[in-house]
């Protein structure tokens, strides 16, 4: 589980645009790939010190992202908190989160629907939640991929405002390792071509749940059938769905709507 740095852009952007609310989740034990001069910048933070090129932390991020505080849940490794999201969550977790950020757990999870269940329990009654999760690809590296139609039906029946849908290509073959002249070269080129633009997150209209365009840096979707429907997906490509709860409603089981 992971936020890298265009993921970091995105999140920035939302938290703008909705800054209410203290306290941060998030599923996974979560590493972040960029440092701390990295996110200043993009939150917009003047800082000067020798720890700016260290890795970012959880308390660098919370603070920079304007939380008091900030937790980590998974079932392995060093999270704040350690349980299993399948198995019913402890009284003090419900309702508790003003945020939650599934950072690539979701799509780990065999049991998803109560996984799912338990993100809306430890949610405030207006809390946001944003995920990052396999749209297609990742092959070993989770047990489910997710279409954006999946996100949009289930917040909208669960009494939430799905603010942003959007994708992004992650192409395992322009990864680039930092801090080599062959990194520096790449990551020029890549500037110059346009080729890390298309890398972008590229936000979905909600009725776009149809893939009607794809090639190897390129998913196109609309809002009706193509007559002839792309034969290839590209590799690693992540959905992301950001959704702000309107009112508390039952948990409901989504029924698809087009």
């Amino acid at each position: 589980m992971a936020l890298e740095k265009k993921d970091l852009k995105l999140l920035a952007e939302l938290r703008k645009c909705y800054p209410n609310g203290d306290d941060l989740c998030i599923l996974g034990d979560c590493h972040f790939h960029f440092n701390n001069e990295e996110l200043h910048e993009i939150c917009g933070i003047k800082k000067n010190n020798s720890d700016n090129l260290l890795r970012t932390d959880l308390d660098s991020l919370k603070s920079a992202m304007n939380f008091k505080k900030a937790e980590t849940l998974d079932i392995e490794g060093s999270p704040t908190i350690k349980l299993d999201l399948q198995n019913p969550i402890p009284k003090d977790l419900e309702n508790r989160f003003d945020w939650i950020i599934d950072a690539g757990t979701l799509f780990w999870c065999f049991d998803i629907a109560s996984v799912w269940k338990n993100i809306l329990s430890m949610l405030k009654e207006d809390g946001c939640v944003f995920h990052l999760n396999a749209m297609s690809g990742y092959f070993g590296r989770g047990y489910y991929s997710f279409q954006p139609h999946l996100f949009t039906d289930f917040y909208n029946q669960n009494g939430f405002e799905v603010i942003t849908l959007a994708f992004r290509l992650r192409p395992p073959h322009i990864l680039i390792k930092k801090r080599t002249l062959i990194s520096k070269l790449k990551e020029s080129f890549h500037n110059i071509t346009g080729l890390e633009k298309k890398l972008d997150w590229q936000k979905i209209p909600q009725k776009y749940i149809f893939l009607n365009k794809a090639g190897r840096l390129e998913m196109k979707f609309s809002d009706s059938m193509a007559g002839i429907e792309p034969d290839m997906i590209p590799n690693n490509a992540i959905v992301g769905c950001f959704a702000r709860r309107i009112k508390k409603v039952p948990f409901t089981s989504p029924i698809p709507k087009k």
